[in-house]
């Protein structure tokens, strides 16, 4: 499998050679970006796989009796996307029951509207959000068996979006955490049910074998909402704000101008990584992903969540790394010259995006050695042992001290950590 993953990166670095030289634009600089690119991507598999395995192994062990992670129906929707994300695709439904046992319980909160949560937490219960994770993690089970809630979790998603409301005429193409119309509608659950919907959309075609789902419609009334909430001159207008162009092209959390680093209209990382990829669900025009894609290059910043104040720097910071993993791996697809790199200007140093998250990553984590009492089957192999007892093993977390967003609960940041891992692992 890794030997393949190596094939892949080979392959592709090749491929960007070819249309260097086809396109005229062959270089010492283009061939050594080419060449530096895989050398990076080789020595980096390792240490992600290492990580995302350490990672995973602790999650495990936090399994509720009942199925659930820390007992919540979100946390344990993304948990389960992160075993079966793994790039070796180690884990299945089939060889690891203990993942059986969260999709069944994920699969108990499904309600008549096609929403999956706890409608017993009433306004805590998020339908939207619980629904989107809880689709993307049986969507990733690869199985017809959940055809229906599929089917139906697509049906509800797209069924909050605010397309009457006249009076809101600002919200117009958006999502909210409930199904309350007077609520605020907001960039991150509308990006979260684009993201769902591009997922779900492949396993309807290549599992299901079905026809394209058409959701043209939700999609063109979402881009009148995202660019609503992209940082520009119209839109400073309209916010009562006069903050700079520089600060152009990122993203805040509504289009009322609401952002979360407490300054109206002021982007900040988490949000406009979101912004990026949601640009990219909708066809949006190659100049605002230029924007988009320039205010995360000026604004590059790993230890903390870019554009927040000093005492909340890490607020959403795991969030911030999922999203930006999500939205960096999408823009590598449409790049065709520097790929996989942060650009900053001539004369500056070249820095790949995926290897300085990667390293935050995995800098960031807590290692737990523990003494194996039995033997630990190979998680690509259960007939095979990978620990035996008395080996030492090595379990990792990842913690942020900011409790924002519920980002004190380390499942929910290890989940977080895994995925963005994962999402490096899957560029070309």
């Amino acid at each position: 499998m890794m030997w393949t993953k190596w094939f892949r990166t080979i392959l592709a670095c090749l491929t960007l050679l070819i249309t260097i030289v086809v396109r005229g634009e062959v270089s010492y600089a283009s061939l050594t970006d080419a060449f530096d690119y895989y050398e990076v991507r080789k020595n980096l598999t390792p240490l992600i796989i290492d990580s995302i395995d350490q990672g995973l192994r602790w999650l495990e062990i936090q399994q509720g009796p009942d199925g659930l992670f820390h007992g919540q129906v979100g946390i344990t929707a993304l948990v389960v996307a992160a075993f079966l994300k793994h790039p070796e695709q180690k884990y299945n439904l089939r060889t690891h029951p203990f993942l059986q046992r969260s999709v069944n319980a994920l699969t108990s909160y499904s309600n008549l509207d096609g929403s999956i949560c706890d409608r017993s937490l009433l306004q805590m219960a998020h339908p939207s959000y619980t629904t989107s994770v809880c689709l993307l993690a049986l969507a990733a089970t690869n199985s017809r068996n959940y055809y229906q809630q599929i089917r139906d979790g697509r049906t509800f998603l797209k069924s909050l979006q605010m397309v009457k409301d006249e009076d809101h005429a600002r919200y117009f193409g958006g999502i909210n955490y409930s199904l309350d119309q007077q609520e605020n509608y907001d960039l991150s659950n509308l990006s979260l049910a684009l993201l769902t919907l591009d997922e779900t959309r492949s396993y309807m075609t290549k599992v299901m074998k079905q026809t394209l789902p058409d959701d043209s419609s939700f999609l063109s009334n979402a881009k009148k909402f995202i660019l609503r909430c992209q940082s520009n001159e119209a839109n400073e207008d309209y916010w009562g704000t006069n903050l700079g162009s520089n600060h152009y092209g990122g993203f805040i959390y509504s289009p009322n101008g609401e952002s979360k680093t407490m300054v109206t209209g002021k982007p900040y990382g988490s949000m406009t990584a979101a912004g990026l990829l949601s640009l990219m669900h909708v066809n949006a025009k190659e100049s605002h992903l230029r924007d988009t894609f320039e205010w995360i290059c000026n604004n590059w910043q790993l230890d903390k969540n870019p554009g927040m104040n000093r005492n909340q720097a890490t607020k959403g910071l795991y969030y911030y790394y999922y999203n930006l993993a999500l939205a960096l791996a999408a823009y590598e697809e449409i790049r065709t010259m520097k790929k996989g790199q942060i650009i900053f200007g001539k004369e500056q140093p070249k820095v790949f995006w995926f290897q300085e998250l990667a390293e935050a990553l995995i800098k960031r984590k807590i290692v737990n050695s523990v003494v194996a009492n039995q033997d630990i089957p190979d998680p690509a192999n259960p007939n095979e042992s990978i620990f035996y007892v008395g080996d030492r093993v090595d379990l990792a977390y990842w913690r942020n001290q900011s409790s924002f967003w519920m980002e004190r609960d380390t499942v929910l940041t290890t989940a977080y950590a895994v995925l963005a891992l994962e999402v490096i692992m899957s560029i070309e």
